[in-house]
């Protein structure tokens, strides 16, 4: 555990270097570019979780004609010069103050947050939530990371305009091939933490192969997810939510995923691009998929497939740019 607090510090810390090391070119650009930038924001501490988001971003905004830069700056007053028309676009909304920008420029909040059972518009007991919310109450337009999160907006009394969601980009892919015969039966990528995720997997792991839980990025990140035949989803509680940048991640590196049930607004279809099964029938279920290669194969090629063709970043930021553009003409 200390080793692994070690090596996500040291990482963060290479991040943090390099983006200094980037700017004065940030700045460059931002300079020489038209009004009407895209400007997707990061803050250092959260980088090593949303550096390949924020690369897809710009790269899906690039790829419709529009310019676009990643800037990730622990305090938004040191945003390269920025000019009206420009469009501001936060993720790691909790680790900023509140901030407005120079008059003209739109300043968009992306929530990545899912809703605590006690939040309401008017606030949470959940601290985490609440400095998400104190920043986003700020913005000109807020947008949600799923559409199950965007439909629960709604329900719940704020409801977003849109959605900025974890969709695919070649940067999540490792191009690692799968292995003929990998060592673990099950795996799940990320820290389980304390509470009901640690103790299913405490329990599964008694009975099935599980894989040791990590954090990881780039190759090592394909490796990991190679090294089971089937990626587990769970949810943090009770409530049927949408992990949608672990699912993005799985899919993108063709891994078979078997999660709990997602809401119905989820853009991931069980039996087509993931299998389902509630927690209490998981034993079965794993055992149910261990035994069946070729449909899982068939399934996680179907997932792989519906990102990379239907879920990608320039498809999701075309059907996103006319609400960003009317908003920046107000």
């Amino acid at each position: 555990m200390a080793f692994e607090r070690a090596r996500v510090k040291w990482r963060r810390h290479w991040l943090a270097l390099r983006a200094a090391w980037r700017r004065p070119a940030v700045a460059r650009a931002a300079r020489a570019a038209a009004p009407g930038m895209h400007r997707i924001v990061v803050p250092p501490r959260v980088l090593d979780t949303y550096e390949e988001t924020a690369g897809g971003i710009a790269d899906g905004f690039a790829a419709l004609g529009r310019d676009a830069v990643v800037e990730c700056v622990d305090d938004l007053a040191r945003l390269a010069p920025l000019k009206r028309g420009d469009r501001v676009i936060v993720f790691g909304a909790h680790r900023y103050e509140p901030w407005r920008p120079p008059a003209g420029v739109l300043l968009v909040g992306v929530n990545v947050e899912q809703y605590p059972p006690d939040w309401t518009p008017h606030g949470t007991s959940v601290v985490h939530m609440a400095k998400t919310d104190r920043f986003l109450a700020g913005c000109d337009l807020l947008l949600e990371c799923n559409e199950c999160l965007l439909e629960e907006s709604a329900r719940r009394g704020r409801p977003a305009a849109g959605v900025l969601p974890f969709a695919y980009t070649p940067r999540f892919d490792s191009g690692l091939p799968p292995l003929a015969k990998p060592p673990f039966e099950i795996a799940f990528l990320g820290r389980p933490g304390d509470g009901r995720r640690k103790e299913a997997l405490a329990r599964l792991g008694a009975r099935f192969r599980l894989a040791p839980a990590t954090v990881a990025w780039g190759r090592a990140r394909g490796e990991f997810l190679r090294r089971a035949q089937l990626q587990l989803n769970l949810h943090q509680g009770e409530e049927a939510v949408l992990e949608s940048h672990r699912f993005a991640l799985c899919l993108a590196n063709g891994a078979f995923v078997l999660s709990e049930p997602l809401p119905a607004s989820a853009p991931f279809r069980d039996g087509v691009h993931y299998a389902a099964a509630p927690l209490a029938q998981w034993d079965d279920a794993i055992a149910h998929w261990l035994a069946r290669p070729e449909e899982r194969a068939r399934i996680a090629e179907a997932g792989r497939r519906f990102l990379r063709e239907e879920y990608a970043f320039p498809r999701a930021l075309a059907q996103l740019l006319p609400l960003l553009d009317a908003a920046a003409a107000r």
